[in-house]
């Protein structure tokens, strides 16, 4: 049976990934930049502020614009993963950052 956790568990869960996705940008910020790490770059802190509203909005029992971002990042990250599955031309930060990203889902579910 899944343990259904309170709305404080989600937002300390949603500070600590706002903490990661700050490192992941600054760990970008220190690579010249291909078009992929621009790309990346922008998911990222796009992800990250629909994450921060995504809260707001859940704190205001809105629940159905809730969704909508959710689904926004959901799209997002489609389209992440595609641009990640073609070959890269050069070394850059991109590959280490979606391994990053990658890993995240299983450090949330242990902190649950």
């Amino acid at each position: 049976m899944k343990k259904i956790h309170s709305f404080e568990d989600y937002e300390i869960t949603a500070n600590s990934l706002n903490v990661v996705c700050g490192m992941a940008l600054l760990s970008i910020a220190r690579f010249d930049c291909s078009r992929k790490d621009i790309i990346l770059r922008n998911f990222i802190a796009k992800s990250s502020m629909s994450l921060k509203g995504i809260l707001a909005l859940w704190n205001l029992n809105n629940f159905q614009d809730c969704w909508v971002l959710y689904r926004v990042i959901v799209d997002r990250y489609l389209h992440l993963s595609s641009i990640a599955k073609k070959p890269l031309r050069s070394r850059s930060a991109f590959r280490l950052t979606l391994t990053l990203f990658k890993s995240i889902p299983k450090a949330v579910a242990k902190a649950l």
